[in-house]
């Protein structure tokens, strides 16, 4: 039997204790980085939850090595690599694990279980799906509510990029929602 015990109020806890140790660290740290972007993620199968930071720099310098070698792949007639690298029209990094702190903070959640791994290797990962989009059911409005609250206590206490700084979460599909403001 698959326990799937999720702790709202305890995972709502480790979130926002994540978002103020991430932003205390920063601040020590690096007290003149201008975010741009700030992400919030947890990873239900491995039970990480991490804060990731990037800067507007940071971003661009990417985008452009991306333009780069999307013109590249399309010179040597190879569309089909092109295609990865193709311009999304976005203007930051929407993929957290190429932010430029990417896992600046991060904790193992205690909020749920995840024995539902390792019981059954691999012989059945619809069991593990069913897990996590289970977990996503309860976690996203938390996590929604969690980057709301980054997103005040960052402005208020990080230099913030001042036209546009945004937050962003995880969900079952993607590693980046942006938050709506």
């Amino acid at each position: 039997m698959m326990d799937t015990n999720f702790n709202p109020i305890l995972y709502q806890f480790e979130m926002l204790s994540l978002v103020n140790a991430a932003i205390k660290k920063l601040k020590a740290e690096h007290p003149d980085y201008e975010v741009f972007t700030m992400s919030l993620t947890t990873d239900f199968t491995s039970g990480v939850s991490a804060v990731h930071f990037d800067s507007r720099a940071s971003s661009e310098r990417y985008l452009k090595k991306e333009a780069e070698q999307y013109q590249k792949y399309l010179q040597a007639g190879n569309p089909g690599m092109a295609e990865m690298y193709a311009p999304t029209g976005e203007i930051r990094i929407t993929n957290p694990a190429d932010f430029e702190l990417p896992f600046y903070a991060e904790i193992q959640n205690e909020s749920f279980p995840l024995d539902f791994e390792e019981e059954q290797e691999d012989e059945d990962s619809e069991l593990e799906d069913e897990a996590s989009s289970f977990y996503w059911e309860e976690a996203t409005p938390i996590l929604k509510q969690v980057a709301a609250v980054a997103y005040r206590t960052a402005k208020s206490e990080l230099k913030v990029d001042a036209d546009a700084f945004e937050v962003s979460y995880n969900g079952p599909e993607d590693w980046y929602y942006p938050l709506e403001q």
